[in-house]
């Protein structure tokens, strides 16, 4: 179930914001004390204070950008609270990489007592980050708070510095709950009257201040000026966010500001744009894409290289299972996720790609092969929920195959080759994905397709003069339990191995 809430922001600003962020290093005896949260007895550490502010500013590159400062102060009460020292932070990035979020001014102290009940400390070592990639688009910037004991209070800030074409349709979301209670957490928003944006509040939890103010002629360049609005939003009391069984993602139910554009005027040519766009936007924008509508386009692209996968079979099934499993066996996915590809041809000759390079290649493949194959374009569990109120490629994170054979579709992903035909990785059954075809609108189709996950027995005894049972047990693993099996078999060198174990 999804639930947004839809703020009402009249900015007429009669009342005066007054936000602020509490001071750094201010610990007291009574936190370090703490031995348990009286509104969660139950937690194993609690954001004390939590303070954020994200402003759309010039940068000292004079480029536009979103300035995003953060400050926390986390109590653990143990072991299990360690968990909240380390810090992930997602970094986007363009294709050429010349456009890039970038982490600065990481500050860090872990506080505790020592055997005399003296406030001692340990300051962060900011050398000590490090940043992986996870695939084309997106890096993970990551630190850890040293020092930890069960008892101390941590205290971090930093500040993202985001390049506004990054994030321009979505500014800074803030998300008031986690997996542990908070005492207070607050959000500051300052955003010049250049750019307007729809604020959204998911969740059931209610803010408990949200004021507004104008800051007068807070933004200036190149001629260019306006006012800003400076919106708070704070919220008290949050209770530990707490993931149930079957749940999608938690970015789905997590009680959370965001903010979508609606329109701006670039401050550079003084041009309005209206940016709440309809999906004949992102239809056209797709379609008009080399990564996505001209590699879709190439329909003939491989159709030598898999014809001999399919050869002498007349049946459209079955040439659309031999066309997959034939690329299930070509392709090693990369581990990148996406949705495009900047070359099919380049990713096929050496063998590995992206979830983009992979199942483009099958839509492409198929429809090489004369069956009609359009591409869906999804967001995975993970990513969270598309948003049906405003339409946005960015939203998306994921693609795979839809084939339409006879009077059936079968939603197909090529990237696992312990994958059957049909069935999709369980990340990518979260709610609905959108439908492309070149030729036609695009629509939305249900991934909450029935898939099945069964296991049954079948025992074939007889009772012994002795009393004791013999006979053979044949187990049955059908639809994401076979698969299961599958992988852990996979684990192993042999089957034996796996029967032994």
């Amino acid at each position: 179930m999804r639930t947004f809430l839809i703020l009402v922001l009249s900015f007429c600003f009669v009342q005066l914001a007054a936000a602020q962020d509490f001071p750094y290093g201010q610990i007291s005896t009574d936190e370090l004390n703490m031995k348990k949260y009286a509104k969660d007895t139950s937690a194993h550490a609690v954001v004390l204070r939590e303070y954020g502010k994200a402003q759309i500013a010039v940068a000292n590159d004079d480029n536009l950008k979103v300035m995003f400062e953060y400050h926390v102060k986390i109590k653990i009460f143990d072991n299990k609270g360690f968990d909240e020292a380390t810090k992930e932070i997602k970094l986007r990035n363009n294709d050429d990489h010349s456009l890039t979020d970038e982490v600065e001014k990481v500050t860090g102290t872990t506080y505790y007592a020592d055997a005399d009940g003296a406030i001692k400390k340990v300051d962060f070592d900011p050398k000590k980050v490090y940043t992986t990639r996870d695939y084309k688009y997106q890096s993970t910037f990551k630190f850890t708070m040293p020092a930890l004991t069960n008892g101390c209070v941590i205290e971090y800030t930093y500040r993202l510095v985001r390049p506004l074409n990054l994030c321009l349709e979505h500014f800074q979301p803030w998300p008031f709950q986690s997996d542990i209670p908070k005492v207070y957490s607050e959000f500051e928003s300052v955003i010049p009257g250049h750019f307007t944006y729809n604020a959204s509040l998911r969740g059931y939890l209610k803010v408990t201040k949200n004021s507004s103010s104008v800051l007068n002629g807070c933004f200036s360049t190149h001629g260019a000026s306006s006012d800003c609005s400076d919106i708070i939003y704070g919220m008290s009391d949050i209770p530990a966010f707490s993931e149930e069984e079957d749940m999608t993602s938690t970015l789905n139910y997590i009680s959370t500001i965001s903010f979508d554009l609606v329109d701006y005027t670039d401050p550079y040519t003084g041009t309005a744009v209206k940016e709440t766009k309809e999906w004949k936007d992102i239809d056209y924008y797709l379609k008009s894409d080399y990564d996505f509508g001209g590699q879709l386009k190439r329909k003939d692209l491989l159709k030598d290289r898999v014809l001999p996968a399919y050869a002498g079979k007349t049946d459209d099934l079955e040439k659309a299972k031999a066309i997959y499993a034939y690329l299930q066996k070509w392709y090693k996915w990369n581990d990148y996720i996406g949705y495009g590809s900047d070359g099919i041809k380049k990713a096929f000759e050496s063998h590995t790609g992206s979830v983009g390079d992979i199942n483009m290649s099958l839509i492409i493949a198929l429809n090489g092969a004369g069956i009609n194959t359009e591409a869906v374009l999804l967001s995975t569990r993970e990513n969270g929920l598309l948003n049906d109120i405003y339409p946005a490629k960015n939203k998306f994170n994921y693609i795979i195959a839809k084939a339409n054979i006879g009077d059936k579709i079968y939603l197909l992903d090529a990237t696992d080759p312990l994958m059957t035909f049909g069935m999709l990785p369980l990340k990518c059954l979260n709610d609905r994905g959108r439908v492309f075809n070149l030729d036609k609108p695009s629509y939305w189709i249900d991934l909450n397709l029935p898939q099945k996950e069964t296991s049954t027995s079948m025992m074939d005894l007889t009772l012994q003069d002795d009393g004791k049972i013999k006979g053979t047990i044949t187990n049955y693993s059908i639809g994401y339990e076979a698969y299961k099996k599958r992988v852990a078999i996979k684990k192993f060198n042999t089957t034996d191995e796996y029967v032994e174990v």
